[in-house]
């Protein structure tokens, strides 16, 4: 397995559950361990090699900023 976790800002509520999941499970292979709180770490899971600026893009087109590390 392979795996990356990333810093989101803005995840307070089971919204931003319902918005990231769908956009971050659409890359193929892919399990996400979401918790909400002001910034998470967002874990995603692949079966596969993981595609970090994908993973990227997806949890920022769901309208959530990741925060710089």
């Amino acid at each position: 397995m392979n795996s990356a976790s990333y810093a989101v800002q803005g995840t307070t509520c089971m919204h931003y559950v319902n918005a990231v999941t769908p956009k971050v499970n659409a890359i193929d292979g892919v399990a996400v361990d979401l918790r909400p709180g002001d910034v998470s770490q967002e874990r995603i899971t692949s079966a596969t090699a993981l595609d970090d600026q994908r993973a990227q893009a997806a949890l920022q087109e769901a309208g959530y900023p990741l925060v710089p590390a």
